[in-house]
């Protein structure tokens, strides 16, 4: 009987809410699909206009060799003066931004001042406008960790924005919908979109995930839709399933990329945050310093340490050959780093990819008799896992944006799951060494 009553009474709340809110509820619904479509046709841009500045820097190195010492330093100026004078601590690719905002509406959760500086429309345009000065000027960073966080902006500043017309609803939500948007229309991967959803309302502790998921998956339908006739972002040829047999390489690639991930993301974030914090004259030459370092990795190592890396890792893909070394690797990781704590906007997904995806070529070279794609395809997944910080979600999108059978997600999450997990332990025993030996002293 309570169980009746229960039940009837929530049919009644909510039949009472549609009646009284069917304008908002109507408003709430136009509003959602005219973001989608907006959010969309915005990321679509991006990372169109994005491929193609990447082109023009790749011609510039090829055929004006002599300009390169020149224009990368100076663009790299121009998207770091962006990022330091017209937005507040834009963090690079700004996701941590979304972790840092996420945090503080924990305790106001429908302030919208309170992380406008972390995720408003500024923030936005700022990450927008300094990464295609970064790339153009031939910058090593990724255009996806900008789209997400371009989503999530849009969707929670508009949302703020049209408050008064739309069901009032907490603004976290409206920033998952942006990460679940903002990741499949950059790897045009809807699935991959959810998952990535799911693995931040856990990490974060949600409480109001289910209308976080409701809305998010109205939202992937749509943009699954609208992406129908799109190209896949990656590409591979003559590609055999992973086999068990070579779990063991697997695991050497998984560890050698948690290794090489752990320096990047300790590296750079370390660096890029003290470089914020600068405040004196002199912070001016420090994008142009790393943007010469750039241009002479660019120049030593050639047009594949440039860009997010989207050509470079399909080239692989699609050839017959193992066509890059360890010259591709060096030149690629540290362009990567050096363009990053330069103070450019930029991820370090598509770059995390690219170089994965270098790692398995440099072990196919060592190990001939073992089949390069499933090395590559192996280093992608082992690389992005940590950088992304989602583990399932990082094996989806290679399977996702590649199109390869679903037969292979097994042997990709026990991966993916190795390489994150194993940067959390190093991340640890690094922690309780400098505990141990580099104790602070009393004056």
């Amino acid at each position: 009987m309570n169980i009746n009553k229960k039940f009837s009474n929530n049919i009644k709340v909510f039949t009472n809410f549609i009646l009284t809110n069917n304008n908002k509820i109507f408003a709430t619904s136009f509003f959602l699909f005219a973001l989608i479509f907006a959010t969309t046709a915005i990321i679509i841009f991006y990372c169109n206009t994005f491929y193609d500045f990447s082109n023009i820097a790749k011609d510039r190195l090829l055929n004006r060799t002599n300009t390169v010492y020149f224009i990368t330093p100076l663009f790299f100026w121009v998207s770091s003066f962006l990022c330091k004078k017209l937005a507040f601590n834009p963090f690079g690719a700004g996701l941590d931004n979304i972790t840092f905002a996420l945090k503080k509406l924990q305790k106001k959760p429908k302030n919208y001042k309170f992380v406008a500086n972390f995720i408003g429309l500024k923030i936005a345009f700022v990450i927008f406008i300094s990464s295609l000065f970064s790339t153009i000027g031939g910058g090593s960073l990724g255009r996806e960790a900008p789209s997400i966080l371009i989503s999530v902006c849009i969707f929670f500043s508009i949302a703020h924005f049209s408050r008064k017309y739309i069901i009032s609803l907490p603004l976290e939500n409206w920033i998952y919908v942006g990460y679940a948007v903002g990741l499949s229309v950059a790897f045009n991967a809807p699935i991959a979109g959810f998952i990535y959803l799911i693995e931040k309302l856990i990490k974060n502790k949600s409480k109001n995930y289910i209308t976080s998921i409701f809305l998010s998956i109205i939202a992937l339908i749509t943009v699954y839709f609208l992406l129908k006739n799109h190209c896949t972002t990656y590409v591979i040829k003559n590609f055999k399933v992973l086999q068990f047999q070579d779990l063991f390489h697997y695991f050497i690639i998984a560890l050698l990329c948690s290794c090489m991930a752990l320096i990047l993301l300790s590296t750079t974030r370390y660096l890029y945050i003290n470089f914020l914090k600068i405040n004196k004259f002199y912070w001016h030459f420090v994008p142009i310093f790393f943007g010469i370092i750039v241009a002479f990795c660019s120049l030593k190592y050639g047009i594949y340490s440039m860009g997010g890396g989207i050509l470079s890792v399909n080239e692989s893909l699609i050839s017959d050959k193992i066509i890059y070394d360890y010259n591709q690797l060096i030149g690629r990781y540290f362009s990567t780093i050096f363009t990053y704590i330069a103070g450019n906007a930029g991820g370090l997904v598509a770059p995390s990819i690219a170089l994965g995806n270098l790692i398995g070529n440099v072990y196919a070279i060592e190990f001939p008799n073992l089949e390069p794609k499933s090395l590559m395809l192996i280093g992608m997944t082992a690389f992005l896992s940590p950088v992304l910080g989602t583990p399932i979600t990082s094996a989806i999108i290679i399977i996702e944006s590649l199109k390869i059978d679903i037969a292979n997600i097994f042997i990709l999450i026990i991966i993916s799951s190795l390489s994150f997990y194993l940067v959390l332990i190093f991340k640890k025993l690094g922690a309780k060494i400098r505990a141990k030996h580099f104790k602070p002293v009393a004056n």
